[in-house]
C-alpha cells in the first residue's frame, strides 16, 4: 500500500532534498479532497522513474488517481489540488509538476523531511490497464 511506497523511497538514492519545501506545501494542505476535472487527471497518467528498476504507474479511471509502484499494490491519491494529491494511509503527498510547455514531466514524492523526484518516462499507459485500476 502507500506503506510499501514511501518506505520503498527511503533507502535508495535518487534526488533527496532536505524539504524546505515541503513545509511550504504541506502547509497549504489540509487533506481535504477537492474536485478536479478528470482531464487534469488524464494529464498524469504514465510511468515515472525513480531509480532503475524502481517506477511508479500512475493511472486515471473514473475521476479518481491511482498510483502502483513495482511489485507493490495500486493505491488511490486523492486531490488536495490541482496539482498536489494524498492517500488514506501514510503522509506521503504527490506534487505534480510541468514543464514551460506546460507537459506534465516529473512528481515529487514528499514526506516530512524528504523528497524524492520521479522523472516521467511514458506518458501514457494502455486503456486495458487504467481499467483494471478500480
Amino acid at each position: 500500500m502507500a506503506i510499501a511506497i514511501a518506505a520503498a523511497l527511503l533507502p535508495f538514492g535518487f534526488q533527496y532534498f532536505r524539504s524546505s519545501e515541503f513545509t511550504s506545501v504541506l502547509g497549504t494542505i489540509d487533506r481535504q479532497k477537492v474536485p478536479v476535472d478528470p482531464r487534469v487527471l488524464e494529464d498524469y497518467v504514465g510511468i515515472y522513474q525513480l531509480r532503475p528498476g524502481f517506477e511508479v504507474e500512475v493511472t486515471a479511471f473514473n475521476g479518481k488517481l491511482f498510483a502502483q509502484a513495482t511489485s507493490q499494490q495500486r493505491i488511490e491519491f486523492h486531490p488536495a489540488s490541482d496539482t498536489v494529491f494524498f492517500n488514506d494511509v501514510t503522509s506521503l503527498l504527490m506534487q505534480f509538476e510541468r514543464d514551460e510547455r506546460g507537459e506534465v514531466v516529473r512528481f515529487r514524492a514528499l514526506e516530512p523531511g524528504w523528497t524524492r523526484v520521479a522523472s516521467r518516462r511514458v506518458t501514457d499507459v494502455p486503456a486495458a490497464q487504467r481499467c483494471q485500476a478500480s
